[in-house]
């Protein structure tokens, strides 16, 4: 009587195909960890997640320390250093009878930006406008929508954060 050592060498072929099934399980699985893989290291989430608050002019806060123009509260909420920060601030200004009329993008020039532990201040007054000349008038204009652009862990990421009012 003859042995036989596996289901494919049977006569009849019969149980062969456990190991191409097997193959095909292994070669999908390795698939999907390398898609998993390419998604978080590559276009997934970058790390730049930020919070932003305006502390007007006219806050009690304000007065009390005699500040003149609107203040920008940026608040890193990541737990890793951002940088090259670049700060761009973008809402609307009110022209007489004109209305409301969008303010175009207004950039905050390097030197006016300082990290403390994570926090920034930074006055409103201090935005220029991207295209040159004016600056950001906070008797006139209101922000509405800000976007941070940062290098996080030698990614370089963008958030749009829109503020709320103190």
């Amino acid at each position: 009587m003859e042995t036989l050592t596996s289901a494919q060498d049977r006569p009849d072929g019969s149980g062969g195909g456990r190991v191409y099934l097997w193959a095909a399980l292994f070669v999908v699985a390795a698939v999907i960890a390398f898609a998993v893989w390419k998604y978080r290291s590559g276009t997934g989430d970058c790390g730049v997640h930020a919070s932003a608050s305006i502390v007007t002019r006219d806050a009690p806060t304000s007065r009390a320390l005699n500040v003149t123009t609107d203040m920008l509260m940026l608040r890193n909420e990541d737990g890793d250093t951002w940088r090259d920060v670049v700060v761009t601030a973008s809402g609307y200004q009110r022209l007489g009878a004109q209305g409301n009329q969008p303010s175009g993008p207004y950039s905050l020039p390097p030197a006016k930006l300082h990290d403390k532990g994570g926090l920034y201040a930074i006055e409103m007054n201090d935005f220029e406008k991207i295209d040159g000349g004016s600056r950001w008038v906070s008797l006139t204009m209101t922000p509405e929508l800000f976007t941070v652009k940062a290098t996080v862990n030698g990614k370089s990421c963008s958030v749009e954060v829109t503020p709320s009012q103190k």
